[in-house]
């Protein structure tokens, strides 16, 4: 049985390490940590983790970097290559495509995106095998990084079935509980959710309840709009974030009209499927793969408030519409994602990637 080592700066309670490391460690998986605070300044990072890993366990088979680590890619290329070992990167995003794709902060010309570029081709391509979130993530990012198929596979954002598993829809009372949690990044289109609620605020009916930090930005947009119907109830537990979910009737996912948009499938919407929640989100091309309109969730143009708030009414006036989505949402999101399909998969990228390195 394989020994994998997880090497970077990242935190141990981040959603995606922490659910591979236990997927691993149940299916029989030695799993080693050489980890240090993210916090830290990336050349401090790559000298504490040599050190770290140079005078610790020398028994792993794999060097597994997790999420945002991407700088560090290069050091732990020269101790696997030093220890015989394979290399896998679990990226979780891009800072080239987020940056620059997305949120064009640095022109593509830039000095910025040059050297994110440069950096993130580099990381793609010393690892033996690179994992990432969506089959159209591996798609797109092949392609624009130059990254072989053999080389490259995906698996979804690990969700703790702990906290997130299907439990019956609340009682129809006398109001309509909508959720939405997250970063509340620019590219997540919250500024769309409250002015959807806006539009519903003549209605005492909705409810909108955020869970997450709040940017400035967003909440002078609030203020501005007046939505007594929206409360902003900051970062909370995963044991509230729980419960937030479990009181609402219908949950929301992204808006932002952008090409991330197309390729990912957020934690939130994931996390909102699998705990048996009708999901209202924007179309894109990885959520249409891999789920139904209308039967698995009810999809809508990105930066779109008027739709959005039309999509709440129609699921508002038809409670039947929200637990068919809600069952079948629940159902396909386990069929593709349940924690043991997903770490079949996870042992089997690993073992294979490691076998075929030591054939050559």
């Amino acid at each position: 049985m394989l020994t994998v080592c997880y090497f970077g700066g990242y935190r141990p309670d981040y959603p995606r390490n922490l659910f591979y490391r236990r997927l691993l460690r149940q299916s029989g998986v030695e799993v080693i940590e050489c980890r240090v605070s993210p916090r830290s300044p990336t050349l401090m990072k790559a000298a504490q983790l040599f050190f770290k890993f140079w005078t610790g366990p020398h028994r792993a088979q794999v060097l597994l970097v997790p999420e945002f680590n991407h700088t560090l890619v290069p050091v732990a290329w020269v101790l696997a290559r030093l220890r015989g070992m394979t290399l896998v990167f679990d990226p979780g995003l891009s800072y080239y495509a987020d940056q620059i794709l997305s949120l064009r902060w640095f022109a593509p010309h830039s000095l910025r995106a040059r050297y994110l570029r440069w950096m993130e081709w580099l990381a793609y391509r010393l690892p033996q095998l690179v994992i990432w979130f969506t089959p159209v993530d591996e798609e797109r990012f092949g392609e624009l990084f130059g990254i072989p198929r053999e080389r490259s596979s995906w698996l979804p954002p690990g969700i703790n079935t702990d906290l997130f598993s299907p439990t019956p829809l609340p009682k129809r009372g006398s109001q309509l509980v909508i959720h939405w949690d997250g970063n509340m990044s620019p590219t997540h289109g919250v500024d769309v959710i409250l002015r959807a609620a806006h539009r519903l605020a003549g209605d005492p009916t909705f409810r909108f309840e955020f869970v997450g930090g709040v940017l400035p930005e967003i909440k002078a947009l609030a203020e501005d709009l007046q939505l007594p119907n929206v409360t902003f109830l900051g970062v909370v537990s995963p044991e509230e974030l729980r419960a937030s979910v479990q009181r609402a009737h219908i949950c929301l996912g992204v808006f932002r009209r952008d090409e991330k948009l197309e390729r990912s499938l957020y934690t939130k919407e994931a996390q909102a499927m699998m705990a048996g929640r009708p999901l209202v989100t924007a179309f894109g091309e990885v959520k249409a793969r891999l789920f139904k309109q209308g039967e698995d969730l009810l999809m809508i143009p990105p930066e779109d408030p008027q739709a959005l708030a039309e999509a709440i009414r129609t699921l508002d006036g038809n409670f039947l519409m929200c637990e068919k989505l809600a069952a079948n949402g629940a159902a396909t999101f386990a069929a593709l994602y349940a924690p043991e399909v997903t770490g079949e998969k996870l042992l089997h990228l690993l073992e294979s990637v490691h076998a075929a390195q030591h054939r050559r």
